[in-house]
């Protein structure tokens, strides 16, 4: 199949809203994903049309800045290190060089972090405690409201999931 433009719509609902919608919504969109996050009310709801279905009329909903989106996860992972008095756990040592000579963490110090490694550095504080968990799906819930928009891009970049 030859790549072709796609409209993606990222956006949060409520379980509740999300388990009504769900026939609405395969029924309306060509691609579709819910992704949950545990021990909140979050559903991060992903679709993604032909661009040509929208007869030029693309909302201009877009999402906020890198710096915006990422706060949540940021602010929470300085906040863990400094509450746990050491940078964070020894498999991302590597990819933050504050934690190399077990200095305090600062915003500058983690902007190269993506999503899933700010997560990952967040939970690895305690990956077993709920309450731990459940204090970093609340960042991971922000994040998602604060990245609800429109783009449009290639099928081949946005039909990939990235964990």
């Amino acid at each position: 199949v030859p790549s072709h433009k796609l409209v993606e719509h990222t956006f949060v609902l409520s379980y509740q809203e999300a388990k009504d919608q769900v026939n609405e919504l395969l029924d309306k969109h060509k691609h579709m994903r819910y992704m949950w996050i545990p021990y909140s009310d979050t559903v991060v709801v992903v679709t993604n049309d032909p661009e040509d279905t929208f007869d030029g009329n693309i909302p201009s909903v877009q999402v906020q800045s890198v710096e915006e989106r990422f706060q949540p996860f940021r602010e929470l992972l300085i906040e863990l290190s400094k509450e746990a008095n050491s940078p964070i756990g020894d498999e991302f040592t590597a990819d933050i060089s504050a934690g190399k000579n077990n200095e305090s963490l600062t915003i500058e110090s983690i902007k190269g972090l993506g999503f899933g490694e700010l997560r990952d550095a967040c939970l690895a504080f305690n990956p077993l405690d709920v309450e731990h968990v459940k204090r970093c799906n609340k960042a991971e819930a922000e994040f998602w409201r604060r990245s609800e928009g429109y783009q449009v891009r290639p099928s081949h970049e946005l039909l990939q999931f990235d964990c």
